[in-house]
């Protein structure tokens, strides 16, 4: 489905002419501040909304692709030194 992207002050004063084109088939992406804001799509199309079963293990991957956090055993976290690993963080980061 080919839509047109339209900022939100434009759809808001132009509504007669969208709802004509909305009629022939036209769809729209409603976009203000650079943001998507809605979707207005012709009730002819058919539209189907899949939920992806995600396990927990990949919710797991994807928060430790984000954050780089790493799940440590209760040994490793007792004798984790943090001020050390720190100290590496920073050297790392400033004295590229």
């Amino acid at each position: 489905m080919k839509y047109k992207k339209i900022n939100l002050r434009k759809f808001r004063h132009s509504l007669t002419q969208l709802k004509d084109s909305l009629n022939a088939g036209q769809a729209y992406e409603v976009i203000d501040r650079g943001k998507t804001l809605a979707y207005f799509i012709p009730s002819d199309y058919q539209i189907e909304v899949k939920k992806k079963d995600i396990k927990q293990q990949d919710y797991e991957k994807f928060i430790k692709s984000l954050f780089g956090c790493v799940k440590m055993s209760e040994e490793k976290k007792k004798n984790f030194d943090y001020e050390k690993e720190y100290r590496k963080a920073l050297e790392k980061k400033y004295l590229k």
